[in-house]
């Protein structure tokens, strides 16, 4: 839920810094635009490491939700 809330102003902060920097080294044009395509894009292993997080917090839940209503 924390990151459905706040992912968007995050990747916005993200990304404007991202720019600022770009800016900031005076490129023009078509180089301008391969720095900033460069910095941008996806991590395979973010993405790897969320999924991993996923499941061991699935399995938390399910663990603890088991626990929990486990009747004596």
């Amino acid at each position: 839920m924390v990151c459905g809330g706040f992912g968007n102003a995050w990747y916005l902060s993200h990304t404007q810094e991202a720019i600022t920097q770009v800016r900031g080294q005076e490129l023009t044009g078509d180089v301008y635009l391969q720095a900033l395509a460069k910095r941008g894009g996806t991590s395979i292993v973010a993405s790897i490491c969320f999924l991993i997080a996923f499941f061991f917090m699935a399995g938390v839940v399910v663990i603890f939700s088991d626990l929990l209503l486990k009747r004596p």
